[in-house]
């Protein structure tokens, strides 16, 4: 059996099985079960587990604390009573069996798993002690044959004086090799001193460097504690099967939970998407940290927290892997800031827009007519004028022209719900006619899109991806294609151009920076597939009705594999 088997002993069946899978899912192993005293004995003595837990009333004609004491008394295994008894005779009964623990039924996973614990601790304290205490014993019994060698030496002395009354020559002898023997025997005795004073010298400094360090590993948890409680941010630290083991302060007022309700859940049920949760988690796991990555921390009331999630794996002292540590950085207000900016930024563009179209374009429009009309008037005085007057107010008309594009472009998308499908279209034909790029936009159905500030939003999206495959990709075709289905709005950017590769699509960029950020914004996903020489495909993908956000985007250089692509991580403006 391993050092963390456990031998369950419980007359009920359903409370036994249901005891052994918790003990699995706490990472322990079960060796056994059983219902009976009897029987509970016989799996001590062939199994020999590392813990029993033990029920106080047992099937047969043994109950747990006779068993108990029995399995104490020949195995010496740790013994935990798991019962729902705990009147004072049962108790008083059961510490003469020095148990290592005494649980109450119901109990906790928390507290059995502490109680476990600190059964094994005890039960390995108890066996150092003991072998300190035969250490100590075969220490007594070699200072006690000492003594006897000792003592021998002083009756061999005894009997050298009682020779040396009968043999008078022999007396000077004799008393010579006394003096000798009594010399060795106080330098004998003196190291023996010595031997004592430096065990008893070493034992107490033992004894206070083990106070010491007791004191430096409180201070320095101390220390640690403070410094993850003084964090603004809430902090999660989890195992690798993604179970959190600690969170600070911050986090329980991020949840609305406690830190006892959240020790021991689930890291990724703490966010309302559990699989871009999981992923920052496997990421760091495999890459040793990951960052940035946009998560929405779920309250318990239902509010949410949109937050930046950075995590990196924390060690034990042999370097081995224990987990991963998460601080999540809250943005809810930078990212309404952003909104409010982006907002702005629109609301004067449109504003602009419409001024030149409104005031701009119909002052050089009456100037038009006004060329117009003294073309006409110096002709009919057959001046040469007339021709001047002509090409201004041609270059008029071109002027009038150029305004209506500028305002087209600054506030591409009209305020109806078919505005975006106008846009893309004029985005189209304009790429067509000025690149020389065949450029389609397809639509199967009308794609109504109500809010105009994520129409926009699409719209700049379609026009940077455009540009992009204009400017890099040597595209001989591109198409603009939006779409409706199963209540998402997808829109799609093609192109049958070069593509790129993964190192150019970790290159830094602002147009990939700004199409993602735009994504974000609306709830929505980008997504860039690429195949070498077989062109590019930029995607956008949001509900159409109470957005979420995403939390990653792809990239793929070889059309199968798909690469998780960083938020920092950007390609080609």
């Amino acid at each position: 059996m391993t050092d963390s088997s456990i031998l369950i002993v419980e007359d009920e069946a359903i409370v036994a099985a249901d005891l052994a899978a918790t003990l699995r899912q706490l990472g322990y192993s079960v060796a056994g079960s059983t219902d009976s005293g009897e029987k509970a004995i016989a799996l001590a003595r062939q199994l020999r587990p590392a813990l029993v837990l033990m029920d106080i009333r047992l099937a047969g004609g043994m109950d747990g604390l006779e068993a108990a004491a029995t399995i104490r008394r020949e195995t010496d295994l740790p013994i935990i009573y798991l019962t729902a008894h705990s009147d004072s005779a049962t108790v008083k009964r059961a510490m003469l069996s020095e148990p290592f623990g005494y649980i109450l039924k119901p109990f906790e996973e928390r507290e059995l798993r502490v109680q476990i614990e600190m059964a094994f601790n005890r039960h390995a304290a108890d066996r150092l002690l003991r072998a300190r205490d035969e250490q100590l014993r075969e220490a007594n019994t070699a200072l006690v044959q000492r003594a006897a060698e000792l003592q021998a030496a002083n009756e061999a002395l005894l009997a050298s004086r009682r020779a040396a009354l009968n043999l008078v020559e022999d007396a000077v002898a004799a008393r010579r090799q006394a003096e000798q023997a009594l010399v060795a025997l106080r330098e004998s005795r003196e190291d023996l001193k010595r031997a004592q004073t430096a065990l008893q010298r070493m034992n107490a400094e033992l004894e206070e460097r083990v106070v010491q360090r007791t004191a430096e590993a409180r201070e320095a948890a101390r220390y640690a504690r403070s410094l993850i409680e003084a964090s603004l941010d809430p902090i999660f630290t989890a195992d690798r099967n993604g179970t959190i083991t600690d969170v600070n302060h911050a986090t329980e007022l991020a949840t609305g939970r406690s830190r006892k309700q959240l020790i021991g859940s689930g890291f990724f049920d703490c966010f309302t998407d559990p699989d871009g949760a999981a992923v920052s988690h496997r990421t760091a796991l495999t890459q040793t940290q990951s960052r940035d990555c946009p998560l929405t921390i779920r309250h318990r009331s239902g509010r949410p927290t949109e937050v930046l999630c950075n995590a990196t794996v924390y060690r034990d002292e042999r370097g081995q892997v224990q987990g991963v540590l998460a601080t999540a950085r809250d943005i809810t207000e930078r990212k309404a800031l952003e909104q409010q900016v982006l907002n702005i930024r629109d609301q004067e563009q449109r504003r602009i827009g419409q001024d030149l179209h409104d005031v701009l374009c119909q002052q050089i429009a009456a100037i038009g007519f006004l060329c117009e009309a003294l073309r006409t008037d110096l002709a009919g005085k057959k001046l040469a004028e007339a021709e001047k007057a002509a090409k201004i107010g041609r270059l008029s008309e071109d002027a009038g022209n150029q305004a209506r594009y500028l305002a087209r472009g600054l506030f591409p998308v009209g305020a109806d719900s078919r505005g975006l499908m106008s846009a893309l279209k004029e985005l189209a034909r304009q790429t067509t006619e000025v690149f020389r790029i065949p450029c389609q936009f397809k639509r199967h159905r009308p794609v109504l899109v109500p809010n105009n500030v994520t129409a926009t939003h699409l719209y700049r999206i379609a026009q940077e991806a455009v540009s992009n495959a204009v400017k890099h990709s040597a595209a001989r075709r591109i198409s603009i294609v939006l779409t409706e289905k199963l209540g998402r709005i997808e829109l799609a950017v093609r192109d049958n151009g070069c593509g790129f590769s993964r190192r150019l699509a970790k290159g830094k960029s602002i147009g990939i920076s700004s199409m993602q950020y735009r994504a974000n914004m609306i709830g929505g996903s980008l997504a860039l597939r690429t195949r070498k020489g077989r062109g590019t495909v930029v995607a956008c993908s949001l509900p159409k009705s109470d957005p979420k956000r995403p939390v990653a985007r792809r990239i793929s250089d070889n059309g199968r594999k798909p690469i998780l692509l960083p938020a920092n991580e950007e390609h080609r403006s």
